[in-house]
């Protein structure tokens, strides 16, 4: 992934808290590869 600007490797099991406005890409995965994006809301 691209994370504002620098280059983070993620491997399986692995997870990236992003706060909000964090500009951010995936620039590229495994075939298979499943990803979840859980996004929180402040009250």
């Amino acid at each position: 992934m691209l994370v504002a600007g620098e280059r983070t490797a993620l491997g399986p099991g692995d997870y990236l808290f992003l706060p909000a406005g964090t500009p951010h890409r995936v620039e590229s995965c495994e075939p298979g590869t499943l990803w979840l994006a859980v996004h929180l809301h402040p009250e």
